[in-house]
């Protein structure tokens, strides 16, 4: 990427980290934070969004794969009889392919694959209070147009 955009290595640093190990007080925040296609490959996708809340100073872009789940989930709310309904939902997946699929998490991870909704609601319970989805258009890749991916673009103030 910093060569491809010729950009300098002091200005641009890459690192591969584990995003749970990170140290987000050694590292300061940033104007610009890039999460893009990780928290569907996660066991605490909210975790994760957290982390990339305290390193965001400016405008955080998060890009994920999406659920198609659009209807509510009724779920008990601890006593009997007493049931809630809430539009947002991740579904469950035991990532198992690691060895064929170079995208693939860990083997043996149960990646949480969030709807549209428990995204936007994930990013507001990190600390983000501005949100705007990105809004494809017919000619950008199908997974956008369709809904199974989406951007997410937050703000911290």
């Amino acid at each position: 990427m910093r060569d491809h955009f010729s950009i300098p290595s002091e200005r641009l640093e890459l690192r591969c980290e584990d995003v749970y190990e990170l140290d987000v007080s050694a590292l300061g925040t940033f104007d610009v934070v890039l999460c893009l296609g990780l928290v569907y490959h996660l066991e605490n996708p909210v975790g994760a969004i957290r982390v990339a809340r305290a390193l965001t100073s400016g405008l955080c872009v998060i890009e994920s794969q999406l659920t198609r789940q659009t209807e509510v989930i009724v779920h008990g709310n601890g006593q009997s009889g007493q049931f809630e309904e809430q539009p947002a939902s991740f579904a469950a997946l035991l990532e198992t392919d690691q060895e064929s699929n170079m995208l693939a998490s860990s083997g043996g991870v149960v990646s949480f694959i969030p709807n549209r909704a428990a995204l936007g609601i994930a990013v507001e319970a990190a600390g983000f209070t501005k949100l705007e989805w990105a809004s494809p258009t017919a000619t950008h890749n199908q997974q956008y147009v369709l809904g199974d991916r989406a951007v997410l673009c937050a703000w911290p103030q």
